[in-house]
């Protein structure tokens, strides 16, 4: 899980840290200041690489698109979390009962879990994902302080030992039991679709037996996702790949082949598109409508909708395949199943495999 969060990760700490040592200074604690200093510093040139990758990627030239897109856009509103602010009120009304060293813990701790949701409010630039902090680390730390509050609150009036044990004992199950359960249920919901998708296993032998390393393959969006797992080839389309460095031009592309697969007639394009707005949202811009305030997902401008219905118009079986080759293809994988409109044989391309209901088609140089 760090790995997946690994900036949530460090940037949480970064803040923790700040609030630990600003605190120190206010209670003229100097050698806790100097500690926190020197671990700062210390981390700071551990992470010289990790840092000077991260300016280099706000220097890209295709980094201003790329953003708003993941999520990075211009907002000044607050976030609200009941979560802690229920855990700051409970904390200050047991703060008197609990050890100093717990209260020079939970302080900045809390100080932290407001400020790293919120950083917005001082930087102007919110993130999609800030309440990933909240999620995976203010979220536990609130369980962690409940837990302490209240095994604190027991050996400051004395209860019984028995009632310490019992308690811990029970706190263990239900961790365990609420972990299992989730995982459980997840996997249930997941095994049908997974179970679905083993009949893409002989497409994917195929491909990593049958065809050149890193060819390039256009295909359903129920296989495309899981090409650059499973084979040595490229996709033409993943949509993850909106979090990289291409310009948003490609997805409008991209959308406008599929669409076309799709058998969308001319002259019903622009009527399509203006009902396919939120899908459009997603697949072009990410979450750049998403996550500003006062803007809608499906509140991007209409030019949009005129630019890619004019293009589409201009789309015929005879240019298609062109059209398609402005980006790097080899090959069009074809599930009929998830994809009944398609029929990529129309474009009088050579079929070179079929694996039941899934067809590939070669694309010339």
């Amino acid at each position: 899980v760090s790995f997946y969060v690994y900036f949530y990760t460090w940037t949480y700490l970064l803040a923790f840290n700040a609030f630990v040592f600003l605190l120190a200074l206010i209670r003229k604690d100097w050698d806790q200041a100097k500690k926190v200093m020197g671990v700062s510093i210390a981390a700071a040139i551990v992470g010289i690489p990790y840092l000077t990758h991260t300016l280099a990627v706000s220097r890209h030239p295709f980094y201003a698109e790329l953003g708003p897109r993941f999520g990075f856009v211009s907002s000044r509103v607050p976030f609200i979390s009941k979560t802690m602010i229920a855990a700051a009120v409970l904390f200050g009304a047991t703060y008197r009962y609990l050890p100093s060293r717990t209260k020079s813990f939970f302080v900045p701790l809390l100080l932290t879990g407001f400020f790293t949701v919120n950083q917005h409010l001082i930087t102007g630039r919110y993130f999609r994902f800030d309440n990933h902090h909240h999620w995976y680390y203010s979220k536990p730390m609130v369980m962690i302080l409940l837990t302490t509050i209240l095994f604190g609150l027991i050996k400051k009036f004395n209860w019984r030992p028995f009632i310490s044990k019992a308690l811990a004992a029970l706190m263990i199950l239900f961790f365990f039991y609420n972990g299992a359960l989730v995982q459980a249920v997840s996997y249930k919901a997941a095994l049908p679709e997974v179970i679905e998708e083993q009949r893409y296993a002989e497409l994917f032998r195929w491909l990593n037996e049958s065809t050149p390393k890193d060819s390039a393959v256009l295909s359903s969006l129920s296989i495309s996702k899981f090409i650059p797992a499973v084979t040595h080839n490229n996709t033409y389309h993943h949509g993850g790949a909106l979090y990289t460095f291409q310009p948003t031009s490609r997805y409008a592309h991209i959308y406008l082949v599929y669409t076309y697969l799709k058998g969308i007639e001319r002259d019903k394009i622009e009527a399509y598109l203006e009902s396919e707005r939120e899908d459009i949202s997603s697949f072009i811009f990410g979450y750049t409508y998403l996550v500003q305030p006062g803007i809608c997902h499906i509140c991007f401008p209409d030019r949009v909708i005129a630019d890619l219905a004019g293009k589409y118009r201009e789309l015929n079986d005879e240019n298609f395949i062109e059209f398609v080759k402005k980006f790097p293809v080899d090959y069009i994988a074809w599930d009929k199943i998830s994809d009944p409109n398609w029929n990529p044989g129309k474009f009088k391309l050579p079929e070179v495999a079929k694996f039941g209901e899934i067809m590939v088609y070669m694309v010339p140089r």
